[in-house]
């Protein structure tokens, strides 16, 4: 019987995890359908940090620094969010790359929260590597239901209409 609770708890977690991967995805399709207002870049730079990770090691974090005005019903705003998530750990060749996309003084388009000005992002794009990271949550998470699943068949007796892998 000990199985049967460990199959519906790892069913559990794959469920889990699928979902979480589902909502960050609405989340991603809901900003980018918020209104978008101009903005105006003011300053544009590469911020170098050290980032402690453990066990003594230290990485060199770089991160694009950008801030732009943006105007909301006649209310000024500033804003420095870039993308949607950011991550932690960008690389210098990708913290430039990005930073080469911007000139202070341009002009631009920036999203802004409907109901909550202060909310504000420059590109809110799924890149490449936020999907792979969200397909590869989505597919582990069925994954691990569908092993919970056959856990739960294998020990927890004979359910119809149950389909159970024959071993």
């Amino acid at each position: 019987m000990g199985s049967c609770f460990l199959g519906i708890g790892v069913g559990v977690v794959g469920i889990l995890a699928s979902a979480s991967a589902v909502a960050l995805g609405m989340v991603w399709y809901r900003v980018g359908n918020w209104p978008a207002v101009p903005a105006l870049i003011k300053r544009a730079e590469i911020r170098t940090r050290r980032n402690p990770i453990g066990a003594g090691v230290v990485a060199q974090e770089y991160r694009p620094v950008i801030i732009y005005e943006y105007e909301v019903n006649g209310k000024k705003y500033w804003g420095k969010r870039v993308k949607l998530y950011e991550g932690s750990l960008w690389t210098l060749e990708r913290a430039q790359a990005e930073r080469a996309l911007i000139e202070p003084g341009e002009c631009v388009r920036v999203r802004v929260g409907p109901g909550n000005p202060n909310r504000s992002v420059l590109d809110p794009s799924m890149g490449r590597r936020e999907f792979d990271v969200l397909a590869m949550i989505l597919v582990a998470g069925a994954l691990i239901t569908g092993v919970g699943y056959w856990v739960v068949g294998m020990s927890c007796g004979n359910f119809s209409g149950l389909f159970v892998l024959p071993l």
